[in-house]
């Protein structure tokens, strides 16, 4: 091997700084870029990310559609139910959330709301005691068939990577599974993952090619089983991207998905046939453009 020269060594350097922007910017807060350049190993692994053109063409991809796959994390992000947990007593305070419907008579009428007010202020609203559950994982399951070549895999995966930046902040479990007419092997991170977790399986999103056949049912099961294996106290969030369709057995698909105690979040690309995927989904999204020149087209289906 020849020597490097000064040119090429300050050239890695661009590149490395180029790719620590776009994490950073990418992260929403996250911070990740940053943290490679603390330590000389951290450089190295940035330095890694560099050289691997499909990493660094990933990158620029969702740099290039950050508003949209922002838009699309939002979405998914309001259908969380925050907050939401067992009632477990009746206690005071001033969280009107959680207050109990018998409350609302104190705002029916004028000298009722003075009393209301002063009681807010004392801290002695009756509300429900609660026992929250936990959001526990992020579970991305991508269609990667012969129709989700071109721009439709480079999209799928530009969201793969954004949830894996959401798992980061939100301290949850990321697992994301490709599928075509069978399901490929899981890759799993747990909820405090290194820098070094975050570069192997960044690496093996951005290596991902289209081809094969479509069996979302069997992708979807083996996610489920998955989650079911780490016994989660909290609820999962599994994100199906897909432009394909497929048949299922609607009571069984359903009652596995409530062993595992998740919420399935369908994202149907473009022209994708959605009317089945609405029997088993929580919440089924329609992306028309995956770009957005001409507006934003998600929609709650």
């Amino acid at each position: 091997m020849g020597k490097e020269t000064g040119a090429e060594a300050i050239d890695i350097t661009n590149k490395e700084m180029e790719i620590k922007g776009l994490l950073d910017k990418i992260g929403g807060g996250a911070g990740i870029g940053s943290e490679f350049t603390t330590t000389s190993e951290g450089i190295e692994m940035l330095n890694k990310i560099a050289m691997n053109t499909n990493v660094t063409q990933l990158l620029q991809y969702l740099q290039s559609r950050n508003r949209l796959i922002d838009e699309v994390i939002k979405r998914l992000k309001t259908r969380r139910l925050p907050g939401r947990g067992e009632i477990t007593g009746i206690k005071a305070g001033r969280d009107l959330e959680h207050m109990i419907p018998s409350e609302m008579v104190y705002l029916s009428d004028e000298e009722l709301q003075q009393q209301f007010l002063l009681r807010y202020a004392e801290g002695q609203i009756l509300q429900y005691e609660m026992k929250q559950i936990e959001s526990s994982s992020i579970y991305v399951v991508i269609d990667k068939s012969g129709s989700m070549g071109g721009d439709r895999i480079m999209w799928a995966k530009a969201v793969a990577l954004a949830l894996l930046l959401v798992a980061r902040r939100e301290q949850r479990d990321y697992f994301v599974r490709f599928f075509d007419d069978r399901p490929y092997p899981v890759q799993y991170l747990s909820r405090k993952f290194s820098k070094k977790d975050f570069v192997k399986i960044f690496t093996y999103i951005a290596s991902v090619e289209a081809g094969g056949g479509t069996s979302i049912s069997a992708a979807l099961e083996a996610a489920y089983r998955d989650i079911m294996s780490k016994k989660y106290a909290g609820v999962s969030d599994v994100i199906l991207i897909t432009d394909g369709e497929d048949t299922f057995d609607v009571n069984s698909m359903n009652e596995l998905k409530r062993k595992a105690k998740a919420r399935l979040h369908s994202i149907g690309l473009q022209d994708a046939n959605l009317e089945t995927l609405k029997l088993i989904s929580d919440y089924t999204y329609r992306v028309r453009a995956l770009d957005d020149k001409n507006g934003l087209w998600v929609s709650l289906v």
